[in-house]
């Protein structure tokens, strides 16, 4: 197929991903199907062709970026299978809608909205497209607690981001990145990336410079109540939405208790499901701190102190089952 040199010929989804290639902004082989899969102007309440041109669009309160800033973050996200993922402003969906054909329906995907009418808006079409999956959330953003809520494998942050906004970091797992336009000198913005290289260490990369409307926020003089964004209580029915490593563990110790002369095999099989495994952090395994826990205190100098805590604590729920009560 020809590429798309001229933005005059851009009158189409699949025209509009052409552009983004012959450009360089859109190279990987999912992301680009991704973006053949999820026609942008689905996500307007117009028609016409303008809606894929490489420029932002405005239609009341539905705004999309220029499809090249989004194929530019979406490249430099990364997505696999699987990752948890946090959309900071989802606003139409659109991004969301990407984000699910990469990640997949078992990943842990939440988009955070201020706005009501754009998330019933955004669940609308998510929901015709099949993503039923993806969480999406009435929230201020500026209300997230980060050190009680989950940590996630990449973050988006979908408007302009001031320096009170760079919270939205330590929300990472380590080896997580974020990808979104903050303020920079001089009143302007650049879309960066930030790759949480360890618990205190942050690689940060601008990717170019971009101009966004500021992220909502409701006033200061009515701040909200902070919010924690807790991560999942395993249960079977959400099993393979877990991590992999995670995943493993879990099947690990069931074929341990069918063992016999395995000490796991003295407990019914309820109290490892009902009891034990709940409390197995969803980011045991990945280095993330258990919500509740801050980053400092995950750090100690044993290396295996918070698996040893959480274990710790799954054992006491199973003394207390077993002796009901006694610890």
């Amino acid at each position: 197929m020809q590429r798309i040199l001229s933005q005059q010929d851009i009158n189409t989804n699949e025209s509009m991903v052409e552009y983004m290639l012959s450009k360089d902004i859109i190279s990987s082989d999912g992301v680009v199907q991704a973006f053949q899969a999820t026609d942008r102007g689905f996500f307007l309440s117009s028609e016409g062709a303008n809606v894929y041109l490489n420029s932002p669009i405005r239609e009341g309160i539905l705004h999309l970026s220029a499809p090249g800033i989004y194929g530019l973050a979406i490249e430099a996200l990364s997505f696999s299978e699987g990752l948890s993922f946090l959309n900071v402003g989802s606003g139409t969906g659109y991004v969301s809608a990407i984000a699910a054909r990469l990640l997949g329906a078992r990943a842990m995907h939440y988009g955070i909205e201020i706005q009501p009418k754009l998330v019933e808006y955004s669940r609308a079409k998510l929901d015709q497209l099949g993503h039923a999956s993806v969480q999406l959330l009435h929230l201020d953003a500026f209300s997230l607690e980060p050190e009680s809520s989950m940590r996630f494998d990449r973050i988006y942050v979908g408007a302009g981001a001031s320096e009170d906004a760079t919270f939205l970091m330590r929300m990472l797992e380590v080896g997580g990145i974020l990808v979104g336009p903050f303020d920079s000198e001089g009143g302007s913005q650049r879309l960066i990336k930030c790759v949480r290289s360890s618990e205190n260490h942050f690689s940060i990369s601008e990717l170019m410079a971009v101009h966004f409307t500021p992220l909502a926020r409701y006033p200061r003089s009515s701040k909200p109540q902070a919010v924690s964004l807790c991560a999942p209580r395993w249960s079977p029915e959400i099993h393979r939405r877990f991590p992999p490593k995670h995943r493993a563990v879990i099947m690990t110790m069931l074929a341990l208790h069918g063992r016999p002369d395995c000490l796991l095999s003295l407990l019914p099989k309820e109290v490892l499901i009902e009891l034990i495994f709940p409390h197995i952090s969803y980011s045991w395994f990945s280095g993330g701190a258990e919500p509740g826990q801050t980053p400092s205190a995950a750090t100690s100098s044993d290396p295996h102190h918070e698996p040893k805590r959480m274990l710790h604590r799954a054992l006491r729920a199973a003394a207390r089952a077993i002796f009901g009560g006694a610890e």
